[in-house]
Parts: C-alpha cells; structure tokens; sequence
C-alpha cells in the first residue's frame, strides 16, 4: 500500500503539507501562476518526524559550526556582565527580569567545561540560537517551503551578523528566537484543525514562556491568527484541549513566579533591592514599567531617520537581498490575482476539505486573499518588531531586532518559492545563493574578540589607587567589574557607587568620602554629571578617570622656569610645563588573553595667567602628534587628545583672582593601546570659538547606526579613556582646527612639546 505522505496531494491554496491522516479530497486545476510553493515545489513529500529532525539537526550542526570558533572567550559590554552575573548567583537582572534564561544560563555555568563562566553562557546562547533557526526551518517547510530553501534561510537568518553577535554572546534574544521559532512550529497545526492534547500543552506553555521572557511576546504571538482562522481552529477546540492548553500555560508560567520570589530577595545587588518587592513591584519589573516611558517619544522627522537607518542597518548586516526580496515578494502578491476560492457565502460542501470549509465560512481581506498565512504572520512579526524598536529610545536598540531578521528571511523564502513556482529548482538555488552570501557579509562584519570590556576594566582601574570609590554608570560600566569580581576576585578593595541618577543627598555623600577616600568617575554618563559636580568639587584628571577633589584651587603668582609660553587671542598666557608619560601596570588576574601589561598616560601641567575672564573661557586642547604631525585615530575620530576650559575646572567664578595672578592645573589623557612605538609630540593650541561645529565635533560616531548612536558613543569614549571630552573628527577636520589659527600678534597659535618616546 503506497504511503499517503507520498501520494497525497495539497487541497486548492494550501499552503502546507497536508498531515498524515487527512481525507484527501479533490482539487480543481489552477494556473501555475497561482499555485502556491507548496502545491508547486511539494515540499510535504516525504516530510515525516525523520526528515524534520534532518532538517533541524542540518540547521543545528550549521549553526554550531559557525559560532563555536567565534564564541567571545567573555563578556561583552552592557548586559552580558550583567546576565552572566544574575546566573552566577541568581540575582535578578533589569526588567523585565529575564527568569527563564537567568535559571538557564545557571545550569550552564555549572557545566563541567572549559572557558569562564562567561564563555559557557555565551556557549548557551550559541545553541539557544542554533536550536531556534532549526525550529524556524521546520516552521517554513511546515508552511510550504521546500527543505533546501527552509534550511537556506536558517542558515541565512543565523549569518546576520547581529544574530551573530547574539548568539556568541550573553544575551536574550537568541532565547526568544527559540520561543517564537517553536511558537510557531508548533502552533501551526494540521490542516485539519485538530489540535491534541500534546500539542495543546505545549503551545499553552510556549506562549507563557515567551511572554515571561519578553511581554512583547504576546502582541509577536498573534501572528498565528491568520493560519488558525485558516483551519477553522477556534470551531473545533473542545473542553479537553483547553484544559490541556491552561495547564501548559500554568507550567510555562513557573519561571515568572520564580521571578517574583527572587525579587523579595533584600540581599540583590544587580537591582535596586526596594525595586520589585511585593505584586505592585513584581509587576513594574515584569512590565518593565519604568522602560516604557522611552517609548514613542521620536517626532516625525526622526522616526522617518531611524526607519531609513533601519534599512541601512538590515541591508548591511544581511545585504541587500534581505530587503529586496520580500520588497519584491509583497509587490508581487500585491498586484497578483488571488490564487485561493473566494467565499461566495455558500454553506460548506461535504466535498470540501476542512480548510476549505474554513476559508468559505469567513470572509477574508484584501491581504489575506493575496497573503498566505505564513506570509501574513512574518508580516505581522515584521511591523511589530520593528516598530516597537524604530519608536524605543535604547542604547543597543537594533539587537532586539532578532524577530524582524527571522522575518524578512521567511518572507524572501515564502517570495521566492511562489515567483519561482514553475521552476521550483531555481527558487532554492538563488535562496542557498543569497544564504551564502549573507554567512559571508555577516562574519566579515563581527567584532573582533578581544575582550573589550575585560580590557577597559583593567586599564580602567590600572591608575585608581587601593581603596578608592568609583562612581560608574549601572548600565556598561558597572557589569563587567562587577563580573570579573563574582569570577576572579578582581580588585575586591574598590567600593562602586552607582550614579544614573545624583541628588543632594548622594552629593553630601561624596563630600564625606572625598575627605577620607580617592574618588573618582569617568563622568561619561549620565551626560550632565561633570555639571551637577562642578560646584561642589575640584574635578581633575586621573589616568582614565576623573577625580574628585576639595574645592581648593592652586593660585601661584609665576609661572615655573623653564616652561613654554602659548599666547591666547585675548591676551592671556599660559606657562606650560614639559609633558611627561605616566606608566601604571595592568592587574594581570582576570585578564588572561590581553597582552596588554601597562597602562600609559600622558601628563602635562601648565599655569593661566589670564587677561580677563574670557581667558578662562578659551578652549585649550592638547593633541598627540607624530612626526608628520597627524594625531591618533579610530572609526573617524581622535583617540589621543585632551580638551577642555580652564573655567570648567574652577571650583567657582574665577572673580576672586587677582591680577598677575595665575590658576596652576594639572592635565593628563590616555594613550591607546594600540599606539605604535616612535617619537610623538604634544600639541597644544587653543581652539576657536568658531570651530565648535558638528563638522568638527560630532555628536556620535561618525560611522555609527542612528539605532545605536548613543551607545556606541558611550562605549567609545570609556573603550579610548575621553571621559566627557568632545569627539573631535579626523582628518580633513583635523587640518581645517589647526590650520591658519594665529594669536594676535601673528605668532602661531600651538606649541609642539616633547620630544615624547614610546618603547
């Protein structure tokens, strides 16, 4: 007897392989324009449960072998720390809490494997994210696409180069990948609408999984919708189905209770311990209550910005088939006729097929008619994502937008098989082809894995000295420091104090540390801290970071012998004294991998004699130069500079110095790690006023994504030691800020001091 996998056509306009078991029933012929991929390729021959795990093991295997070699070896900046932290100990990480991969990533630092405990996270996330693209594979070959083209784009969704980043990394999102790729595996159903108790349960506990991951999930889940009107679904539900369901989703709602008891934990250190406590609490952090406030806050003429970075962004870590393919598959569909029976208001015939009686008793859209479910639903997931992400104001916000990549490449997959639906071996051929393509783009554009944080956390704390308080940001400085003390014990004799946010109360603090205790911060975020300080302390430079002082200036009445002289265009002098390279040794513990064993600095003092007050307003900067007088750089800015106004280091207004009296100020900035060894000099030059244009000084990094400009200009400027110093572009805008500035009396506004030799 032959089986009916195998000899069973597709009923007229399904769109998925028809399941073992069901009645086949006649179809009337259509024309081959408008068959659908399924009917036209046949993927459901010979797709049984053997060939299914073939697939998703192909999609794993494939996928394993991609992030294996490039797993970062630890953490990376903003929530990696964090998350490896909270699974370290339990502890809760920001809302909406994370439950499910916080108690996973536990499980997985106990691993008896090699690599930190940040390594075997990252190591998590690669087979969450591997594991998710196979269940989305199995999705698109359940919906009609051929096996070849489901695992093309798998393959492709996997090479995006943030899904990449993601599942080589600490993170979430590769987590939701898996939840709505089994979401909508297991959610799409057999065409004859029956839904058993086994899959019952686990949809119901699926949809409270990704809800207690991300809440977001809800509104993503709806995307089933379409497919479950498709087959009548909600007429063929009995009381047993739902029970099995509510149960599944009463299982899959454990880990949001665990979230709630952890937060009556008083002992947690990730989150604000009194943030969370009780069902009022519980439910902020769930919802993310305090995020939401960050939502659709862009006016019109930025959103449309963000929506052209958009596709800037997925073009260029997918390439650019990533948007023109389902661009041409919606185009087609648009202007196409409707290749599925119109309801003509009829009751249905006993010849019909269950999802023919289906589509008959209901009307359908003008989409619908011309979309098939699995279109709709990456549709659907496509216009959601995105538009939660193009209307959030968040650093890293295009790495939530895993589900929209998961998106386009269905739709390209679903385009494709129907413009190719005559010549079903040329529709996988240009899938596997625009895949391959992507796999490379993709792992051309990683980061390097060099453990950035790590690094910035040992060259950061090289020059604080034993004891000392660190002001740091909660968000990307305070998680890798606060990791590599859980993981190695590192500088346990430092004590963080978290700053997001300064009042008065957190300033009287300060005032009493300040006089026992070194304190410093890098003053990088939030952006108005170096202003909320300024009237109550002396801020001056220290290595990476910027210390606090007394409000006690040093007044001197001459300059030091042997100083050169830089003239101001107002008049006043400054008395500058010979620079000097300060050199601090790298803790070596934690830090294994870096090569890097000092850290150093330039350091430089200078006296103000001023002409007026206007001297203390005058920029002053000082530049790292070769011998061919070009400056350091990375991604199109400086990296070696210092700049500044003497006013802003001023413990007050500068009234109450009197005349031939000067202000002595001590100066220094980083150098990069990466400088090569030679002479260098230190330029010093007063900037003009006029020079202070966007051209000149960037608000972020000139290469960056409108999605993550902030972000990436905050990781920047700790990564390069620039504090709350402006971005200063490089050359031609480097030339145009030295060039042609005179003093008034015609002499050249900089001094070149040095020589300065780096072994």
């Amino acid at each position: 007897m032959t089986d009916p996998q195998t000899s069973v056509a597709a009923p007229e306009g399904a769109i998925g392989p028809v399941d073992p078991g069901t009645t086949p029933t006649a179809a009337a012929p259509s024309s081959p324009t408008a068959v659908p991929p399924s009917s036209a390729a046949g993927p459901a021959a010979g797709s049984g449960p053997g060939r299914s795990f073939a697939l998703w093991f192909a999609v794993l295997a494939i996928g394993l072998a991609m992030y294996l070699p490039t797993l970062h070896p630890s953490i990376t900046w903003y929530n990696s720390g964090e998350l490896v932290a909270a699974a370290m100990t339990l502890d809760v990480p920001h809302p909406p809490g994370y439950p499910l991969f916080t108690r996973l990533a536990n499980l997985a630092v106990r691993l008896p494997l090699g690599g930190e405990p940040a390594w075997r996270v990252n190591l998590l996330s690669a087979l969450l994210g591997a594991s998710g693209a196979g269940f989305f594979a199995l999705w698109l070959h359940r919906a009609g696409l051929p096996a070849a083209g489901a695992l093309a784009m798998a393959v492709w969704a996997m090479g995006f180069a943030t899904f990449w980043e993601q599942a080589t990394n600490a993170e979430v999102y590769t987590l939701e990948v898996l939840l709505l790729s089994l979401y909508l595996w297991v959610g799409w159903g057999p065409t004859d609408g029956r839904f058993g108790p086994g899959r019952a349960f686990a949809l119901g506990c699926l949809t409270t999984l990704g809800i207690g991951n991300r809440p977001t999930f809800a509104v993503l889940a709806l995307a089933l919708l379409p497919r479950w009107q498709e087959i009548g679904l909600g007429k063929r539900l009995d009381g047993r189905t739902l029970e099995w369901a509510f149960l599944g989703a009463m299982v899959g709602g454990l880990p949001t209770l665990d979230l709630y008891l952890r937060l009556q934990n008083p002992e947690r250190v990730l989150m604000d311990p009194l943030v969370g406590r009780g069902l009022d609490g519980f439910w902020r952090v769930f919802t993310a209550a305090d995020f939401r406030k960050a939502l659709f806050v862009f006016p019109p003429g930025e959103l449309l910005a963000r929506a052209w970075a958009w596709v800037q962004f997925m073009a260029g870590d997918g390439g650019p088939a990533l948007i023109i393919l389902p661009g041409l598959a919606l185009w087609h569909l648009a202007r196409g006729a409707d290749s599925r029976p119109a309801s003509d208001g009829q009751e249905p015939t006993a010849e019909q097929s269950p999802v023919e009686a289906a589509r008959a008793a209901s009307p359908r859209s003008w989409l619908a008619a011309r979309l098939e479910p699995a279109m709709l639903a990456c549709l659907w997931i496509l216009l959601v994502n995105s538009g939660f992400v193009l209307n959030y104001n968040a650093f890293e916000a295009q790495t939530m937008l895993l589900p929209s990549v998961l998106a386009l490449c269905g739709m390209s997959g679903l385009g494709v098989a129907r413009l190719t639906a005559s010549h079903p071996a040329l529709g996988v051929f240009i899938l596997c082809f625009v895949a391959a393509g992507g796999v490379l783009l993709g792992h051309s554009r990683l980061t390097p894995r060099d453990q950035e944080a790590v690094r910035w956390a040992a060259r950061m704390t090289a020059a604080v000295p034993r004891g000392a308080t660190l002001l740091v940001s909660n968000d990307v400085e305070f998680r890798p420091l606060w990791y590599l003390r859980l993981a190695h014990g590192f500088r346990p004799d430092l004590t963080f104090r978290l700053i997001d946010a300064l009042g008065p109360e957190e300033i009287e603090v300060l005032r009493q540390e300040v006089r026992t205790r070194p304190v410093l911060g890098s003053l990088v975020y939030p952006p108005d801290l170096r202003a909320l300080l300024r009237p109550h302390f002396l801020l001056e430079p220290a290595g990476f970071l910027t210390r606090l002082r007394p409000l006690v200036a040093e007044i001197v009445d001459a300059p030091r012998p042997g100083g050169s002289t830089l003239r101001l265009s107002d008049g006043g002098t400054l008395s500058v004294d010979t620079p000097q390279i300060k050199t601090w040794p790298i803790a070596t513990a934690a830090t294994q991998g870096i090569s890097e064993s000092r850290l150093r600095a330039v350091s430089y003092d200078y006296t103000l004699f001023p002409a007026g007050d206007s001297s203390f307003q005058r920029v002053i900067g000082a530049f790292l130069v070769d011998a061919e007088g070009k400056p350091p750089q990375s991604r199109g800015v400086l990296t070696a500079y210092d700049l500044h106004r003497a006013l802003d280091m001023l413990p007050g207004p500068p009234a109450h110095l009197q005349p031939n009296y000067g202000l002595r100020l001590h100066r220094e900035f980083v150098l990069p790690a990466d400088l090569p060894p030679g002479t260098w000099s230190l330029r010093l030059l007063e900037i003009p006023i006029v020079s202070t244009s966007p051209e000149i000084f960037p608000t972020g990094l000139p290469d960056e994504t409108l999605l993550n400009l902030e972000g990436a200009t905050e990781v920047f400027r700790l990564a390069h030691g620039l504090g709350d110093r402006p971005l200063i572009r490089a050359a031609p805008t480097w030339e145009q800020l030295v060039a042609g500035w005179r003093a008034p009396d015609g002499a050249p506004s900089w001094l070149d001091l040095g020589p300065l030799w780096l072994d």
